[in-house]
């Protein structure tokens, strides 16, 4: 293993992409995970990265649902309680990077849906932005006119 490790920082200089690999996990969390309905702060430094999660109730465990979602699409993450944790190997590729977050953003958003926390956010920006009165909202068609629905 420590010969390995060791023919893996010399040959494929690894420094190098873990800086890439920051630096991409950076702008897809940016266009994938933060502004998710339920998502608050994203914290990164180099490649450790903390997603905390705000669920609608307490004691929603958003964490432990999200990390089982996100394992049963392939993808090992670890939640500290709301705050979804992603360490990634140093040598993790392009590819894995986009996996990882895309997974990620995906299972956010099923539990999300599953505790109607999406559709109340849209909901919410339809009223905000005036697509619809606040009357016709949940109960009508959304973004289908005012009073209408």
């Amino acid at each position: 293993v420590g010969l390995e490790h060791r023919r893996l920082r010399d040959d494929e200089d690894v420094l190098a992409n873990v800086v890439a690999r920051a630096a991409q996990f950076s702008d897809l969390l940016g266009r994938h995970v933060r502004g998710l309905a339920g998502v608050a702060p994203v914290r990164q430094h180099g490649l450790m990265i903390g997603i905390e999660v705000a669920p609608p109730v307490a004691g929603a465990r958003w964490g432990r649902r999200i990390s089982a979602a996100c394992v049963a699409r392939g993808v090992l993450i670890r939640p500290l309680g709301d705050v979804i944790v992603i360490v990634p190997h140093l040598t993790t590729t392009e590819e894995e990077a986009e996996l990882i977050v895309t997974t990620v953003a995906a299972a956010i958003t099923e539990v999300a849906l599953a505790d109607d926390v999406v559709e109340r956010a849209v909901d919410e920006r339809a009223v905000d932005e005036g697509a619809v009165d606040a009357g016709t909202v949940g109960g009508g068609s959304v973004g289908a006119g005012a009073g209408t629905g």
